[in-house]
């Protein structure tokens, strides 16, 4: 994941520096590089999400075999069954 934040970054200079010259000295070809820029970083965010989505999913199964298969409190919400209020209803 430390690349993928490193490519990141240095599309996000390319793109600022593009958006410059864009915005300050009117170079039409810049408006069409950070538009470039502006789909390449789509992509690498793309990528970074499901980086980061792999990596929770990895801590979930690790604490999870930390803490063992049978919880406590698992089995507690398991057995335990919903209790049944008598509705109020108005004759």
């Amino acid at each position: 994941m430390e690349s993928l934040l490193k490519k990141l970054n240095d599309e996000m200079v390319v793109l600022n520096s593009h958006a410059t010259r864009f915005t300050e000295k009117k170079v039409n070809k810049s408006g069409s590089d950070v538009r470039k820029s502006a789909q390449t970083l789509k992509a690498l965010l793309q990528e970074l999400r499901k980086a980061v989505l792999e990596q929770q999913k990895k801590n979930k199964d690790a604490r999870k075999k930390a803490k063992g298969t049978g919880s406590k409190k698992a089995s507690k919400k398991a057995s335990k069954k919903p209790s049944k209020k008598p509705s109020k209803t108005k004759k």
